[in-house]
């Protein structure tokens, strides 16, 4: 997770903190702030504009205390946050006559089955229920609704497999800290 920090000067990249967190000190800026003027610990007339350094900051637990461990930690730390985006709504969802929500792929599997059978014996309705709210459907459009969620599912497996491969090979510490899990998904479907 990254966190915003300020300081009065500039901090290098990595900074090994005494009690074993490592912090990663990214993407300086310089900022112009407004403080009050203090002379002799009292606070004195208008206040003045000083520049200060703001960061993007990560911090995690670091054993191996070099350069190559705090790349490595990093990388595993965002693969981490990767599989949680993956694994989130910001993902896995559709919206279905304005409802959103999401089938697994056992879910879709099973829909499937159910859905191919009842068109093989003659029916042309189908209801899908999602929690306890039924969703009345044409099977052929019940059909084509799982393919399409098929595709998109696999879209988003294979975005999140190539991102997993780029941040495996990612060789200095800015650019695993900078870089964007998010981009590339496809579309969420709208039904």
């Amino acid at each position: 997770m990254i966190e915003k920090m300020t300081f009065d000067q500039p901090q290098p990249l990595i900074v090994y903190g005494i009690l074993g967190d490592t912090y990663i000190y990214a993407n300086e800026r310089e900022v112009e702030v407004e403080e009050p003027r203090q002379m002799e610990g009292e606070i004195e007339g208008e206040p003045q504009t000083v520049t200060k350094y703001e960061y993007d900051v990560r911090h995690f637990p670091l054993s191996d205390k070099t350069e190559a461990g705090a790349l490595e930690r990093l990388k595993y730390n965002v693969l981490v946050e990767l599989d949680k985006y993956d694994n989130s709504d910001a993902v896995n969802g559709f919206t279905l006559n304005g409802i959103p929500m999401w089938l697994d792929k056992e879910t879709r599997n099973g829909l499937r089955l159910r859905f191919d059978s009842q068109k093989a014996l003659g029916q042309t309705d189908t209801t899908l229920w999602y929690g306890t709210t039924p969703i009345a459907l044409n099977i052929d459009l019940a059909i084509s609704m799982l393919q399409m969620l098929e595709v998109y599912a696999s879209g988003c497996y294979d975005r999140t497999a190539q991102h997993k491969a780029t941040i495996n090979n990612l060789t200095t510490i800015d650019e695993v800290f900078n870089y964007d899990y998010t981009e590339g998904y496809p579309a969420k479907l709208a039904f």
